[in-house]
């Protein structure tokens, strides 16, 4: 929605009343009162807005950073043993259920949901709603997905003195540094 009077949203009230008394001093008063009205409205709006968009950041950029971290492993592990076909294979996959989660992310961030607006519009579809109150990015990954997945990087041959690779694995850092 566009605002009506655009020249006047960077006045705080008290400059606002005295622009309009100044510029309309014959005006009928519910005229000027009008006016302010309406710019305040338009301001507050714009201020409630900037505080959901900010909001709406905060809570998938957490989510977000743990998918494109284990989005960025499982690409550098893509880059070793390319001989090994059901490695690349498992791997693949797994890429491609990362890749899908933080699509379905970037979505919900575009529309201005928050994970508990996002679960509510679930249970309205009439859908499962998200384990764990979607705090985490593999909570967007089915069940049976994540048990396949899983269960196929149980299957890869493990290599003497290397390090098994663990899918979904729910790593915070939020409390860092904290003692």
């Amino acid at each position: 929605m566009k605002d009506r009077y655009p020249h006047l949203m960077h006045l705080d009230a008290k400059q606002l009343h005295n622009y309009l008394m100044k510029r309309y001093p014959k005006v009928q008063p519910l005229v000027r009162e009008g006016i302010y009205k309406t710019v305040r409205e338009q301001q507050m709006r714009r201020a409630n807005n900037g505080r959901r968009e900010a909001q709406v950041d905060k809570w998938w950029s957490a989510i977000m950073t743990e998918a494109q971290r284990e989005k960025l492993s499982v690409r550098s592990s893509l880059a070793h043993d390319k001989d090994n076909a059901q490695r690349q294979e498992v791997f693949n996959a797994y890429y491609a259920v990362i890749k899908r989660a933080l699509e379905t992310i970037k979505t919900y961030k575009a529309r201005k949901l928050t994970p508990n607006m996002a679960q509510e519009e679930r249970k309205a579809q009439g859908k499962q709603p998200y384990p764990n109150d979607l705090k985490h990015w593999s909570d967007l990954v089915p069940e049976k997905i994540r048990n396949a997945i899983t269960q196929a990087f149980y299957d890869l041959p493990h290599k003497p003195k290397g390090k098994r690779k663990v899918p979904f694995i729910r790593e915070t850092y939020d409390n860092w540094g904290e003692q």
